[in-house]
């Protein structure tokens, strides 16, 4: 009996012993099955069509929860279950075309151009300027070649090649894919961008095919199901874009080089930033604006590798390094190119957007270089989760991502002529206007004063066979030519076209060269298949806040996401002092101080939660306090770590400064001030 107790006692044992180890984590398991179910065009719909009962709501908000999470394969495995539902939903029988491309889709090259559009367009001209055109390229291979001329046979070899290759890929067809296609062509001429858009017409005759209404309500089912993507919150979609660019590009290393994500090493100069990135992405004749050559430390070219690992930024003779120095480095690169003396952008609501300048080549021979390193620069950024504070328009960003345009994309661009024009036209017509077919030339008034150019009728858009006119309004990037007959008046039955011809023109006809450079440098960085997803989770405003930041400082965010080094801190009479000082500041004071304590000029999107450390990972704002005994001393000045978000003040004594916070504050202002004045820039080691 003792025996059989032994054995029972043993088997016993065993089963202890097989349920060791962790537990079966379900929500993996079951996001393993959605991810799956979602790579299918008709699982989607299947998944994201529970609509009614809510349960397609469910499911995305468990994801986000997982994405928002501490568990990092959770939150890599939400991501990309999540990236598979917002995959375009394709009609059957769709031109690829339609659609932003993904690579894998057909097992080809992630980009078929047509060569007659890619000769004769302007995004001919935007990936010459990115450099993605096949002699540049052929050069950079030889390049890679002499490198490795003593290892022929090195593995990272073939590697380096095929990256810069599908970099160059990538790039055009990202210029490509901006311009818009066939749909901007049907959305100028019909106001839909697709045919199953248009409303059915009772009149015209003859029945539509049952074929033709089931695309039509499918096309809407499939524009109603995705609502619950894009209305997730701005946080849960900046971790989903962080982590999937970490998915194609690689975690970011900690400065240590690992095979296959060694990163990108820049060394700057801090007295002409925007020329200088041209000549990292290996811009031929970079020159500062006075003519002279760029003076650099950097081989060029260096910035044209995709940035596996991260990027690394030093100034020319300087000591500094780190996340802080990055971050410096990309808002001196903003601040050029939103300088109005550059002309590269314009503002039309008092400088809080920019969108392309359509006069930028006139100052700016070099203008279309600078703005694809501009796009790959944007495309680093969001892979670092980080800012670079060039707030751009919303409609310029909504073509970067390809959504479909409207009339209300004029109002981002510029809003007292969406007010004066197209809000006055629809309300009340054309009459007593005057308007004719055309736009003016220069918004300027400065380069071509009293110029128009003609805007195209949708009878004059070139009806050709499908397959050569995807693109093909292109063709004539800004409407009818300089030169021709007057143009004609516009009529109130063509007031809805000439509306839309118009906010074509602004929005994207009289920038395309600038905007397909731009879309050409962050295509380079951001592949196909993710611009792909990001159309179905982003929008326009989403891409802005994310490249940019947080429009302003949020005082009470600031601090109910702020940590302390030690807990009594978070009590301290000094800490009290700080934060009853920045109440008082001014909004340039508190941007000031955010500089000196984190690198950035702007919180980044979704506010003070997201402030991150050099390698992507949270890391908040901290307030510590000044080392023994130079806390103490009088007038002793606060001091930062801007690579970690650390702020360390110096201790003050209650009634030292006056009563009680008040006369505290005022102190740790004046101190706040000088600190500041001195330490914005040149941020060192430690």
């Amino acid at each position: 009996d003792e025996g059989d107790e032994g054995d029972e006692g043993d088997e016993g044992d065993e089963g202890d012993d097989g349920d060791e180890g962790p537990a079966p984590d379900c929500r993996l398991n079951a996001t393993l099955v959605v991810a799956n179910i979602a790579g299918d065009v008709e699982g989607r719909r299947m998944i994201l069509g529970s609509v009614d009962d809510g349960a397609s709501a469910a499911l995305v908000a468990g994801l986000a929860e997982m994405l928002v999470g501490r568990n990092a394969d959770r939150a890599m495995l939400a991501a990309y279950s999540m990236g598979e539902l917002a995959r375009p939903l394709r009609l059957d029988g769709d031109d690829p075309g339609m659609y932003p491309r993904e690579m894998g889709d057909d097992g080809q090259s992630p980009v078929s151009l047509d060569e007659e559009f890619i000769r004769d367009s302007s995004a001919n001209v935007a990936v010459r300027a990115a450099r993605a055109d096949d002699g540049f390229l052929s050069a950079q291979l030889g390049g890679v070649d002499r490198a490795f001329d003593q290892m022929p046979n090195h593995p990272l070899r073939d590697q380096v090649r095929e990256m810069l290759r599908t970099s160059a890929a990538n790039a055009r067809s990202a210029a490509v894919d901006v311009l818009g296609g066939a749909d901007i062509r049907r959305w100028v001429q019909t106001g839909y961008s697709r045919a199953e858009d248009e409303p059915r017409d009772p009149d015209s005759g003859g029945e539509e095919s049952p074929a033709a209404a089931a695309r039509r309500a499918r096309r809407a089912r499939d524009h109603a199901i995705g609502a619950v993507l894009r209305d997730l919150d701005l946080n849960v979609k900046r971790q989903w874009l962080l982590e999937m660019l970490r998915w194609e590009l690689g975690q970011v290393n900690a400065g240590v080089p690992v095979p296959g994500l060694t990163g990108v090493t820049l060394t700057c100069e801090r007295s002409a930033p925007l020329e200088d990135l041209c000549h990292h992405c290996c811009v031929s004749n970079a020159h500062t604006l006075d003519g002279s050559a760029v003076p650099s430390s950097t081989q060029p070219g260096t910035f044209l590798m995709p940035p596996r690992g991260g990027v690394l930024v030093k100034f020319k003779g300087e000591r500094g390094a780190g996340a802080a120095v990055r971050r410096e480095w990309m808002s001196l690169v903003a601040a050029a190119a939103a300088d109005r003396g550059n002309l590269l952008f314009a503002s039309n609501d008092g400088g809080v957007t920019l969108h392309p300048n359509p006069m930028s080549g006139e100052v700016t021979p070099e203008h279309l270089e600078y703005f694809a390193s501009l796009g790959r620069l944007a495309a680093v950024a969001l892979y670092h989760g980080e800012t670079l504070p060039l707030r751009l328009t919303r409609a310029f960003c909504k073509r970067l991502l390809g959504h479909e345009m409207a009339l209300t994309d004029l109002e981002s661009v510029d809003p007292a002529l969406y007010r004066n024009q197209v809000v006055y036209v629809r309300e009340h017509g054309v009459e007593g206007l005057d308007l004719t077919w055309s736009d003016t030339m220069d918004p300027t008034g400065v380069f071509h004063p009293g110029e128009t150019r003609g805007l195209r009728k949708p009878s004059d858009w070139l009806d050709v066979d499908a397959g050569t006119a995807r693109h093909v309004e292109a063709a004539n990037a800004n409407g009818a030519s300089e030169g021709e007959s007057e143009a004609s008046e516009v009529t109130e039955a063509e007031s809805g076209a000439y509306l839309r011809a118009l906010v074509h023109h602004r929005v994207l006809g009289a920038v395309r060269d600038q905007t397909s450079a731009f879309a050409a440098g962050f295509g380079a960085v951001v592949p196909p298949q993710l611009r792909a997803r990001m159309r179905g989770i982003l929008d326009g405003s989403d891409l802005s806040l994310l490249i940019a930041g947080a429009a302003s400082i949020d005082l009470d965010d600031w601090r109910e996401h702020a940590a302390y080094q030690d807990a009594r801190l978070a009590f301290a009479f000094s800490t009290e002092c700080f934060w009853r000082a920045m109440e008082e500041f001014t909004r340039e004071e508190r941007i000031k101080v955010l500089q000196f304590a984190t690198g950035l000029t702007s919180p980044p999107a979704g506010g003070f939660r997201n402030l991150v450390g050099y390698l992507g990972d949270a890391v908040p704002f901290t307030v510590g306090e000044l080392a023994a005994p130079g806390r103490d001393e009088d007038g002793a000045l606060p001091m930062a770590h801007a690579c970690f978000n650390v702020l360390r003040l110096p201790r003050l004594v209650e009634g030292a400064f006056g009563k009680g916070i008040e006369g505290g504050a005022k102190e740790m202002a004046r101190r706040l001030r000088i600190a500041v004045g001195v330490g914005v820039q040149g941020f060192d080691d430690f």
